[in-house]
């Protein structure tokens, strides 16, 4: 928690987890349909938020990133991932450029400190300056996103802007097609801030991580530590969208391109959908199979029906995503479910 909304969790009703996390506010099914009419107000947690500025910062963090740095506009971020020299994801994180030789590095819950390390490995010679920006981070989610920030004069993308006379960054992030602007906000006036949403903006409620985690799988987004991990290759977590083919040479670039170029992983992970009647009951962990055999696991699952269907993220093997074949719960069991590709994996031309 940023503690910016801790003062709120118990007098909203909300069910926390061992760790003080806001699981949900009351019932799940009801606070999803409620963001998804209007806006949900979100912390995530201790999420890190690095500045890197000076002369060469862009190449340090080019040399060190998949995506390209030199591409990425004034003003806008972009997903991106941190990966060892074998290739394997280390960390995921959201790079903005804030000014022409100044970046922030968002990373996510927990790993500031891991990400920190990392960057102070790699840091030799170059001429720039790195370390923690005090800012804190809080998602805006829900059509009514960019009408709540209109009245409050918050611009949806804005790198330099204001908010009771301390610094504001906005940055749009859709889940899926709901609108969310992630809000960069120095701690010290984020209580302020979720004040006068959640008691000046009717549309505004506090969400809990189960909505925010129903509606991303939802919208088919992977969730590096709960889809993937430091086991995984960017192919075999589907993030193509983080990686560049094109830029120079970072950490663990050799790796990707052969595969992208010159073969395809052996698993990967994709979205699933079964009918709601199906059983038994599928859940994170549980096997699927394809002609007897196991091919794969889902990692994470909606909790609630949409369409009569649930929906899952699962990592399965390349050979039965290759052939786009119906899967089991069971060896025993005819198939029913279903593969579509994820949203991150979308125009990868090795799929």
């Amino acid at each position: 928690m940023t503690g910016a909304l801790a003062g709120l969790q118990a007098a909203q009703g909300a069910i926390t987890d061992q760790a003080g996390v806001a699981l949900r506010y009351g019932d799940l099914a009801d606070e999803v349909a409620a963001v998804e009419s209007s806006a949900g107000l979100f912390d995530p947690g201790p999420c890190g938020v690095i500045i890197i500025r000076g002369p060469q910062a862009g190449p340090f963090l080019n040399g060190l990133v998949t995506t390209d740095v030199d591409a990425l506009a004034l003003g806008k971020h972009q997903h991106t991932l941190i990966c060892a020299n074998k290739g394997k994801i280390l960390h995921h994180c959201r790079l903005v450029r804030t000014k022409e030789e100044e970046y922030l590095l968002i990373t996510e819950p927990g790993e500031l400190e891991a990400v920190g390390a990392y960057l102070d490995f790699y840091h030799i010679r170059e001429e720039l300056q790195m370390g923690q920006s005090g800012l804190v981070r809080l998602d805006l989610l829900g059509p009514a996103v960019p009408g709540v920030l209109r009245s409050h004069d918050i611009a949806e993308v804005s790198v330099d802007g204001r908010f009771a006379e301390g610094a504001l960054v906005t940055l749009s992030d859709p889940l899926g097609h709901l609108p969310r602007t992630l809000v960069l906000i120095p701690e010290s006036n984020a209580p302020a801030f979720v004040d006068a949403l959640i008691f000046g903006e009717p549309a505004v409620r506090l969400m809990g991580l189960e909505s925010c985690e129903e509606l991303r799988i939802r919208a088919g987004l992977p969730r590096f530590g709960t889809d993937y991990g430091q086991d995984h290759l960017p192919a075999e977590a589907a993030v193509l969208s983080h990686v560049s083919f094109t830029k120079g040479c970072y950490v663990g670039q050799e790796i990707h391109a052969r595969m992208h170029h010159r073969g395809h992983p052996n698993r990967k992970l994709v979205v699933v959908e079964w009918p709601e009647t199906h059983t038994p009951a599928l859940n994170p962990g549980s096997a699927l199979f394809h002609d007897g055999t196991e091919v794969g696991r889902i990692t994470s699952q909606n909790q609630v029906p949409v369409d009569g269907k649930r929906r899952a993220i699962a990592m399965v093997r390349y050979t039965a995503v290759k052939q786009g074949a119906l899967l089991a719960a069971a060896i025993d069991e005819a198939p029913a479910i279903s593969m579509t590709p994820l949203r991150t994996d979308l125009g990868g031309a090795r799929g």
